[in-house]
C-alpha cells in the first residue's frame, strides 16, 4: 500500500515539474516573439497609442 502511495506522489511531483518547465519555456518563447525581427535593437517599453491625425480624445491620449 505504501509503495502505491509513494509512486503516486512521485508521479504527481513529476507532473508538476514538467508543467512548470513547459510554462517556463512557453513564457520564454512568447517573450522572444513580442519584438519583431525588424525592430531596431529593442522594442519600446510602451507602444505609442496616439495615431497621427486623430484627435487625442479618441485614443485616450492627453
Amino acid at each position: 500500500m505504501q509503495s502505491v502511495q509513494s509512486t503516486s506522489f512521485c508521479l504527481r511531483k513529476q507532473c508538476l515539474c514538467l508543467t512548470f518547465l513547459l510554462l517556463h519555456l512557453l513564457g520564454q518563447v512568447a517573450a522572444t516573439q513580442r519584438c519583431p525581427p525588424q525592430c531596431p535593437g529593442r522594442c519600446p517599453a510602451t507602444p505609442p497609442t496616439c495615431a497621427p491625425g486623430v484627435r487625442a480624445v479618441l485614443d485616450g491620449c492627453s
